[in-house]
């Protein structure tokens, strides 16, 4: 979960919800909830489905400490402090093919991946594999000629590997939001990546990274119905956990909240 300011976004894995959030009388009061639109199949998409009735029950909110206790709809999620994401050194998974407004899933059981430092880009796709020299700047990843192997697999793999490269070349706008990567070109094509569970290890083992993006993720509760506990993204710490926020309070924008 992310909040900023009034704005509240939240996955479990699949599609993103963002919604309209104030807390009010000790609970989270969300509206306007709108979501991606990726076909979500088996534990993801139940629970894809259980965050949208968490987040349309209004769960209750308190602090205990540096953790924010949510609760609704029978189930309990901690949100805690994570280990941020880097935009290098990361290895990121490719989860999402954007075209216009559309976001589409990957085919299941596919899941290449992209890794940056400094000044080189290293891709693993569903078929074939490479790298090319990358300059990285504040909001640009301007990528030069990216040299990959020739195999021919076919099928859903061929596909997924030419939508990758059609959009990993030349100028390519990115943002990152907590343990998302998102890449867009020119034409409006463009990637969504979730980050690996574990860095990259750099120079004699050492994990690589970059710029630190603090927040807060789902680590421990009571787990949905008919799955375990949703997968978990970032949410900023920012709510002062001294003070008890009177009537219909606006969620304030804190340090490592981000949309």
């Amino acid at each position: 979960m992310d909040f900023a300011g009034d704005r509240l976004s939240a996955d479990a894995g699949c599609n993103i919800h963002s919604a309209t959030v104030v807390l009010r009388d000790g609970r989270l009061a969300v509206s306007d909830v709108v979501a991606s639109d990726m076909a979500c199949p088996g534990a993801r998409g139940a629970d894809d489905a259980w965050l949208a009735r968490f987040l349309a029950a209004g769960p209750e909110y308190r602090r205990d400490g540096g953790t924010v206790v949510l609760s609704a709809t029978g189930a309990t999620v901690r949100l805690e402090a994570e280990q941020p994401r880097r935009l290098t050194g990361t290895q990121w998974v490719l989860d999402g093919l954007v075209t216009g407004d559309t976001v589409s899933s990957v085919p299941g059981g596919l899941a290449p991946t992209v890794v940056l430092s400094r000044d080189q880009l290293q891709i693993s796709g569903a078929c074939n594999s490479g790298s090319g020299p990358v300059t990285v700047t504040e909001d640009e990843l301007r990528i030069g000629s990216v040299i990959t192997t020739q195999r021919a697999c076919g099928g859903a793999r061929d596909d997924v590997d030419r939508a990758l490269l059609a959009v990993i070349r030349g100028t390519v706008a990115y943002r990152v939001d907590g343990n998302r990567l998102t890449v867009t070109a020119e034409d409006g094509r463009g990637l969504v990546f979730a980050a690996a569970q574990e860095p990259v290890p750099g120079p004699a083992g050492r994990p690589t990274t970059g710029t630190p993006l603090p927040g807060l993720s789902i680590t421990a509760g009571t787990p949905p119905p008919r799955s375990t506990a949703p997968g978990s993204g970032p949410a900023g710490p920012g709510l002062d956990p001294t003070k008890s926020p009177g009537p219909d309070a606006t969620i304030p924008e804190g340090p490592g909240m981000r949309r």
